[in-house]
Order: structure tokens, then sequence, then C-alpha cells
């Protein structure tokens, strides 16, 4: 139940506090690791994950170190929807839906990993993303989110 974030992203932190706030779900701040745009898939991953997330978790060591530990959560199939507030003032966001389709065990990525199929284009991730972390929830929370964002002068980005 506490909070945590990565490497000082506090655009991620204000984001997993939104979410949080807005929704009552934990959010996994991640990485795309890997983008298909001929399946419009991604790849999110990362070395923890907070367990309540998980359906189940397996105590690995830490992907880019090989020393300590790491979480590799497995999550839950089905709907789910990744956001990032962002920009100089918090004042940009983006806020998408997908599918949860597999959970991953690629050796050379972070150790929490799941496949997501996008709804909307995936190439955002390789054009102009608004940082690398994201949040990740699980559930189709769009409207809410894009409804609290657009309320206070946020501009969608896609």
């Amino acid at each position: 139940g506490i909070m945590a974030g990565c490497e000082g992203d506090l655009q991620s932190i204000f984001t997993l506090l939104a979410v949080k706030a807005l929704t009552g779900k934990e959010g996994f701040m991640a990485n795309p690791s890997t983008i298909n745009t001929r399946t419009n898939e991604l790849i999110l991953a990362h070395c923890t994950i907070g367990l309540k997330q998980t359906e189940r978790y397996i105590i690995r060591n830490h992907f880019e170190t090989e020393k300590g530990i790491a979480i590799q959560g497995l999550l839950p199939t089905g709907d789910v929807t990744i956001v990032k507030c962002g920009g100089e003032c918090l004042d940009e966001y983006y806020l998408s839906t997908g599918t949860l389709t597999e959970n991953t065990n690629y050796i050379n990525m972070c150790r929490t990993q799941v496949r997501i199929r996008m709804n909307t284009p995936v190439d955002y991730f390789l054009k102009n993303p608004l940082g690398n972390h994201h949040i990740m929830i699980h559930g189709n929370y769009e409207e809410a989110l894009n409804e609290f964002l657009l309320s206070n002068a946020c501009k969608r980005t896609e």
C-alpha cells in the first residue's frame, strides 16, 4: 500500500497519485520495452510491482545488475488503461486503453513484463512520448481520467 516511484520520476508519481485518487486502483509504473507497430502491441516491463497487483509473483535477480532481487509479477489478463501526466507544468497527458493479453518472460528485460494490445496507435511511444515510464491500471478508466484531466485544462497528446 505504499506508493513508490523509480528514478525520481515526479511526473509518474503524480500520475500514480491521481490514478489512485480517481479510481482507487494501484498503478504499475513501467517502461515500454518492445513496440510492435505491425500488431499494435507493446510490452511494458519493470523490475518491481506492488504485490497486490499480481495474481502471483516470483523473486528473481535484478535484470540490469544481476544483483539483489527483483519481483516478477504475474498479472491478470483483460482490459487496462495506460496514462501518463507530463509536460513542464503537468498540463499534458497521454491516455489510452488496451488489453493485457500475456505475461512474458524475456531474459533481456526487466522482470515484470506484460504484452498489451493497444486500442490506439502504438507509434505514440516511438514519436514523442511524455517520458519513458507510463502507468498501467487494470480496467478501463479512460472516461473518468479524461474528464478529470480535461476539466483541469490539460491537453491530451496522441
